[in-house]
């Protein structure tokens, strides 16, 4: 006798899970690929730039993008919406330039700038927040260490 579970079709939930899933190993496959590239620019440019100026092209530049898509599609399709890491609100214009990506170090590991560990998505004036507030914890520190 053949088992009944074998032959059962999948469900509409568990192919939409599978194809979520799948879906999902995929961007996180497009992260590593710009992670290369990144990598790649890096090399090509460490000569010319400093390290300041190495990132600010970056972020001006196609991978930067790229990398903001796939950062968006992943938040949308792991919360149904678009949400800031920071405040926990959504993101209601999805267009590229009404969010960024915040890169939680100032000090970037260029073989893996875009490690979803590293990276936040916030809307533009969270983004501002965060560093007025780096900008504070760095001023505090100073005063500190004046003191002492």
């Amino acid at each position: 006798m053949n088992n009944s579970k074998e032959n059962k079709p999948e469900s509409n939930k568990q192919r939409i899970k599978r194809r979520k899933e799948a879906y999902h190993s995929e961007l996180l496959h497009r992260i590593e690929e710009l992670n290369k590239e990144a990598y790649n620019y890096y090399l090509k440019k460490r000569f010319e730039l400093s390290e300041y100026y190495l990132r600010r092209e970056l972020w001006k530049s196609e991978i930067w993008n790229k990398a903001k898509t796939t950062y968006m599609e992943i938040n949308i399709l792991i919360n149904g919406i678009l949400i800031c890491q920071f405040c926990n609100q959504e993101i209601e214009d999805t267009r590229l330039r009404n969010f960024q990506l915040h890169h939680k170090h100032t000090r970037y590991d260029w073989e893996n700038p875009f490690s979803p560990e590293e990276i936040q998505i916030t809307h533009k004036s969270c983004h501002k927040k965060l560093h007025n507030n780096q900008k504070e914890k760095q001023n505090n520190k100073k005063r500190v260490d004046s003191k002492t």
